[in-house]
């Protein structure tokens, strides 16, 4: 059963290692240290996480709506079956998390300065969101769903993109001589983006 914590005005203090079920709302925990803090099934709504740690946390089966997850630190985190629904995402390094595969759903989201290099998100999903300068080298993208989402100055640089979703997305710059693409979906006009890298005139 999910609990909710009752309103009492003030932000939220995690003295607990574990937490089951709750829906956090409204909380401000910029700063906050909540290193090593387990979370199931929990829903935060509203949240502000900016300059929080989580180093070695752990998350799993976890929604995030409307937060800002600001410069976040998620430095040996595991993150399991985590959403993402119109939050702001910024400099968060995912390539710092626990564990290397990454389960994460990202709706109608902004990320910026996000790295997620040597990372596997095989089938993950980062749809309708826009992606300001962030970083897929050395990733596993196979079956990424991106569709719906904007591209700017986001870097793909030898990730496997086999079989991945672009539909409808736009601003992407992906060189084929260095990124696998067999099987990706892509919609025009951006799918001339490819031919981008090459030295050639398209009339």
């Amino acid at each position: 059963m999910i609990q909710e914590r009752a309103d009492t005005g003030k932000s939220m203090v995690f003295s607990e290692e574990s937490y089951n079920d709750n829906v956090i709302k409204n909380e401000v925990l910029t700063n906050a240290d909540i290193s090593g803090i387990e979370f199931y099934n929990c829903a935060f709504e509203h949240c502000d996480f900016s300059y929080a740690t989580m180093r070695r946390s752990t998350l799993e089966s976890c929604i995030f709506v409307a937060c800002n997850f600001s410069n976040v630190c998620v430095e040996d985190a595991k993150l399991i079956s985590i959403k993402f629904d119109n939050c702001k995402l910024l400099g968060i390094n995912f390539g710092n998390c626990r564990q290397v595969s990454l389960d994460i759903g990202i709706s109608n989201s902004s990320l910026n300065l996000c790295n997620f290099s040597d990372t596997s998100m095989k089938g993950s999903k980062i749809v309708d969101s826009r992606l300001d300068e962030c970083y897929f080298q050395n990733s596993f993208l196979v079956e990424v769903d991106f569709s719906g989402s904007v591209f700017r100055k986001t870097l793909f640089h030898n990730s496997d993109l086999q079989k991945a979703d672009f539909s409808n997305a736009r601003g992407y710059e992906i060189d084929p001589r260095v990124n696998k693409v067999a099987g990706a979906i892509f919609t025009v006009p951006d799918v001339l983006n490819l031919l981008s890298s090459f030295d050639i005139a398209i009339k």
